[in-house]
Formats: C-alpha cells, sequence, structure tokens
C-alpha cells in the first residue's frame, strides 16, 4: 500500500464529517468510542488540533453514522441512528461557542398517533433554502418502512411530512429511505428509497418544501435489472442540471450502475455499468468537483476486491483515469474509458465511500486544507 495512501487515509479519520467551509475549525463526530463507546463529536484545526469535544451517552443518542449541518444562529445540528429515550435516535443541536449538546427530537418506533414520526434516521440532515431541516427514517412511521420529514429551527417543532410504504401499487412510495435528501436547482428536494415501490428495488423521490406535495418519480426496476436497483447513497447535481446518482445493484453486471435523472422531464437513465475489475456495489452517493466531474466509490471489486475511487465526466460520458492504468471497457454497446483512483486497502461498505467524499468535498470548496493540494493533484483537479 503506497506511501500516498497511508498520507490520505490518516486525513480522512481525522477530517471527515462535515466543514465549516473557508473557516479553521471543522466539526464532526464518530460512531463509536469515547467514555461509552457510542461515539464522540469533535473538532480538528487546520493546524491539526484535535480535540474531543463530547461523548455521547446512549440516553443522549450515539452511533452516529451521520453528517451534521451547520445553521445560521452557528450551531450544528445532527442525528443519531441509536440512543434517545426510545433507543432509536436523536436528533440534535451542538453549540460550539458553549460546548453543549442538546437533544431536540427522540425518535420512535410508534405506528400510530402523533408519535410515529419514525425511527433510526442513518443520513444527514439537509439544510434547505428555506432555513429547516429535512431528513428521512429507515424505521417507524405508520407503515414502519420509513418517514420524511421537517425540522423548524426556529420553534423546535418537528413535522413528518410523509410515510414511506410498502405497496406495490402505481401510488407506493417506497421504503426504507438510505440516503442523504439534496436540494437541486428547482428548489425540490430529492431523495431515494433502498427498496419498495412497484417493484420492490426502490423509488426516486421529489418533496416539495413550499406545497409539503411528496411525489415518487421512478421505480428502480425488478431484477434482474439491467437500469439498477437498490439505491443506497443519494444523488447529486452536475452542471448540466442533471441529478446523478448510484445504484447498489443490477446493471448489465449485477454490481450497480451509475444513473441520470432529469428534472424537467422526469426521465431516468443507466449511464454506465460497474464492473468486477473497475468496482461495483457502490453504496455512496456521488459529489460533484468544480471541474465538472463526479467523484464516488464502490464497496467491492478493484484489484483486490474491496472497492475503489472513481470518476464520471457527465459532459463526455466516461471515466477518466488519472492515477492508474488506462482500460477501455465494453458498456451497453460502446466503450467507455474506466477510471480507478485508488484501490482500497480494506472493505468500507458504505463508511469509506463517505468519509473520502466528504473530505473530498471539503478540499474543493472550503479552499485549501492540510493535504489538500496533493489530493487534488491526484485526481487532477484544481490546486
Amino acid at each position: 500500500m503506497s506511501a500516498l495512501f497511508h498520507s490520505l487515509r490518516s486525513l480522512l479519520l481525522l477530517l471527515v464529517p462535515t466543514a465549516l467551509f473557508a473557516q479553521t475549525t471543522w466539526y464532526g463526530m464518530t460512531a463509536a468510542g469515547g467514555t461509552s463507546g457510542t461515539g464522540t463529536i469533535y473538532s480538528i484545526t487546520e493546524s491539526n488540533t484535535f480535540t474531543k469535544r463530547l461523548d455521547f451517552f446512549r440516553f443522549d443518542g450515539g452511533s452516529s453514522k451521520a453528517e451534521v449541518v451547520k445553521a445560521s444562529n452557528g450551531k450544528y445540528y445532527g442525528v443519531t441512528e441509536f440512543g434517545g429515550t426510545n433507543g432509536v435516535g436523536v436528533l440534535y443541536s451542538y453549540d460550539p461557542g458553549a460546548n453543549t449538546y442538546a437533544v431536540l427530537v427522540n425518535f420512535s418506533t410508534s405506528t400510530s398517533g402523533a408519535g410515529a414520526i419514525g425511527a433510526r434516521p442513518y443520513r444527514g440532515l439537509l439544510l434547505a433554502a428555506n432555513g429547516r431541516l429535512y431528513g428521512t427514517c429507515t424505521q417507524g412511521g405508520i407503515n414502519n418502512v420509513g418517514t420524511l420529514f421537517e425540522f423548524n429551527i426556529g420553534t423546535g417543532v418537528l413535522t413528518k411530512r410523509a410515510d414511506f410504504d410498502l405497496s406495490t401499487a402505481a401510488a407506493g412510495k417506497g421504503s426504507t429511505p438510505r440516503c442523504r435528501l439534496m436540494q437541486a436547482s428547482n428548489a425540490l428536494v430529492y431523495g431515494v428509497t433502498q427498496l419498495g415501490g412497484v417493484n420492490g428495488r426502490g423509488t426516486l423521490f421529489q418533496f416539495n418544501t413550499s406545497t409539503n406535495a411528496f411525489t415518487k418519480r421512478h421505480d428502480f426496476a425488478a431484477l434482474p435489472s439491467l437500469t439498477g436497483g437498490q439505491p443506497f447513497g443519494g444523488l447529486a447535481q452536475a452542471a448540466n442540471g442533471l441529478l446523478y446518482g448510484t445504484t447498489q445493484i443490477g446493471g448489465v453486471n449485477g454490481g450497480g450502475v451509475i444513473y441520470s435523472f432529469n428534472t424537467s422531464t422526469n426521465t431516468y437513465t443507466s449511464v454506465y455499468d460497474f464492473t468486477q475489475a473497475t468496482g461495483r456495489f457502490p453504496l455512496a452517493e456521488p459529489v460533484l468537483a468544480p471541474n465538472g466531474l463526479l467523484y464516488g466509490t464502490t464497496s467491492a471489486g478493484g484489484a483486490s476486491n474491496i472497492g475503489v475511487i472513481y470518476s464520471y465526466d457527465p459532459v463526455t460520458d466516461s471515466y477518466l483515469d488519472r492515477h492508474g492504468q488506462q482500460s477501455l471497457l465494453p458498456v451497453a454497446g460502446r466503450q467507455q474509458r474506466a477510471l480507478v483512483r485508488h484501490h482500497q486497502s480494506r472493505r468500507d461498505q458504505q463508511w469509506w465511500g463517505r468519509l473520502f467524499l466528504q473530505y473530498l468535498h471539503q478540499c474543493l470548496f472550503g479552499g485549501v486544507q492540510p493535504g489538500c493540494r496533493r489530493l487534488l493533484r491526484l485526481m487532477g483537479g484544481p490546486h
């Protein structure tokens, strides 16, 4: 394993969660460790001063696998998958100035009444243009397969906006969302569910924060699906206005696909089939860099069969190899150039993918951070 990769891995473990862009102190969470073994909140400065800020305790939430987001009031907001009064997660705020943590919502497994708000939120919150936070739960709600919720920072009130379901009818919303929501340039919020829908392999949906209208836009195909199924990660919007995401399975080779979604025509298109040789089974959403490329990871495949880092060019519909051997692969009847950034040294599942992408995002949008020039030179981006 190269010295460069050791360097990147060390940086990622420290700098992974959401950054306070253009400032010198970053905040994040761990899913384990700390006094109670259920994780911590920490900060790290650009001069590499690491400080543990707070220990999670099971009754106050813990084992968070989500990002944190900073609101205009200077506080960070996040969710935990476990812990809290009901043991199924909390929504919390953290004030870095006062170093204080507050549980704002205890999620619940209740399937009836006002308490059926959802349980076990998996990914972080979206701070929408209206100043409110939006997220999803993987369980709970009326049908016990997840919810979409809104949190009003000013009033401290959480409102359930949609119940996911297991219906295979045309109106079925899908179930078990594990993605982070995103807000597109049309001001609508988009996300995916891992399961459910007409074919039981997930859905792509939109949510209007002005009207609170939930609309399913696509049902992922049943297996064997040549267009992909069971999306795990969320979506990213490219410069061409299209949304891009990945599926965990399906495609020509069965290892998942990269797909695009046109929000104007509501058209879904599979644009790339993952392979064993160049990575498969992606579990994290791609991220858009200023150079126009989408960067992402897979959880398997590649030289060591433990995942790769890749990029996709939406303009040329191709992979670009910037660090490793180029190879031409026949994909859906056309030749594509495959990019494998660097083979990973251990199985990551969705964790390593998200860790790398979050740090990359900080480098690309947060100015020059420690180690960023080296990373960006490796990736062929701005430096």
